[in-house]
């Protein structure tokens, strides 16, 4: 049983490129989470069990965060535009 979402998602897809859409919309989303982190790096030393074990858990995690968003900006980024160039 075919939905009505279902059928204008998929007339959508034939107007838009779905794939350059999302990940135009996904580039802002991720450097929220390095600003978050990186704000996070500043102030938050400070509170409570920030290293409670000792093995700086929180701050590996927010560099990971980091890291990881990163270079899944830079992806994105060249994934957009490689479907920027495709004849729609």
């Amino acid at each position: 049983m075919k939905l009505k979402c279902d059928e204008l998602l998929s007339n959508f897809a034939f107007k838009f490129n779905v794939c350059r859409y999302m990940m135009k919309q996904m580039i802002p989303h991720h450097q929220n989470a390095v600003n978050m982190a990186k704000t996070t790096l500043i102030f938050a030393q400070a509170a409570p069990g920030y290293d409670a074990n000792g093995e700086g858990f929180v701050e590996g995690l927010l560099m990971d965060i980091i890291a990881g968003q990163n270079m899944q900006i830079q992806e994105m980024q060249g994934g957009a535009l490689q479907l920027d160039s495709i004849k729609k």
